[in-house]
Order: structure tokens, then sequence, then C-alpha cells
């Protein structure tokens, strides 16, 4: 199969946060994506979720920390009616 330089590529992002707390920050995405040339034409949907638990002192600015929990996944098909593909 030959190398492929040119194709179509689309895509949109979302994103939100919000401060639940003084110290609970909360987060979350969503992207679409599709590509496409000569061979293929693929679409991506993946999402990421988020939360922080800042332990800043403002009076010491080296003391205290963030602590961040994160997860996301992937789901890929191709436009020819393919099954999805499930990544977390």
């Amino acid at each position: 199969m030959p190398f492929v330089t040119q194709g179509d590529y689309s895509g949109a992002q979302l994103h939100t946060a919000w401060r639940a707390t003084d110290r609970l920050r909360l987060s979350g995405g969503l992207w679409q994506r599709r590509i496409g040339n000569a061979a293929d034409r693929l679409n991506y949907r993946s999402w990421q979720l988020a939360a922080a638990s800042c332990q800043l002192d403002v009076t010491a600015l080296l003391s205290g920390g963030v602590t961040r929990l994160s997860c996301g996944g992937l789901v890929l098909w191709r436009a020819d009616g393919d099954h999805p593909h499930r990544h977390l």
C-alpha cells in the first residue's frame, strides 16, 4: 500500500470545569474526530473525567499540593459501518 500524505480531518471538542468547593475541582471533556484518506475513513469519539483536590496553603506556597484523579476512554470505528472498538 502506498504512503498517503493527503486526507480530510474534522473535529470538535467540548470541555467544562466546575469548582465544587474551595478545594475540589471537577472537569470533563468530549472529543469527536473524523479522519479520512484514500484508504480509510475513521471516526473517533473520546471522553475524559477528572477530579482535583487542591491542598495549597496561600500563606506558604511551598507547602501543600494538588491530587488529581482522572479517567478516559476512546471509541474508534470505520465509516464503512464496522463495529466500534472501545478502549478505556
